[in-house]
């Protein structure tokens, strides 16, 4: 989790510094896809899992850093069987999740990698912590 929340915060910092209008664009659409499957409920937890593994993905691609995109592939590669076996997704991890990732969207658009950096590292950290409970 250590490692993770310094990816994670890294790549949303890089992805806050080099986001052009087109990149904007797909995050916000992404995230309005993964929005829409939290709001069809926990019936469509894989739908949004992979919808955030896309997310999370664009952001190592707009940080135009071949290790990372490597890293964090292999990550969210394993992710959805970490979250089955130690954090059973409901309605409120979904939504928590969604809002979480609607700032780090919000702090890349505007260019405040700082801000974005932050937001991730609470993110993976909070979940690491849900996760940590289930174990």
């Amino acid at each position: 989790a250590e490692f993770r929340e310094g990816v994670e915060g890294d790549v949303v910092a890089l992805a806050a510094e080099h986001a052009d209008e087109s990149d904007i664009a797909l995050l916000k659409r992404l995230t309005a896809e993964a929005g829409a499957y939290v709001d069809m409920g926990v019936d469509h937890v894989n739908k949004f899992l992979d919808a955030d593994k896309k997310l999370h993905m664009a952001f190592a691609k707009i940080a135009e850093n071949p290790l990372y995109i490597s890293i964090l592939k292999t990550i969210q590669d394993n992710m959805i069987s970490y979250y089955k076996k130690y954090l059973p997704m409901g309605q409120p991890e979904l939504e928590e999740n969604l809002e979480d990732l609607v700032k780090i969207v919000k702090a890349v658009e505007a260019h405040q990698p700082n801000q974005a950096r932050k937001l991730a590292k609470e993110h993976v950290r909070r979940f690491n912590t849900y996760m940590t409970r289930q174990e």
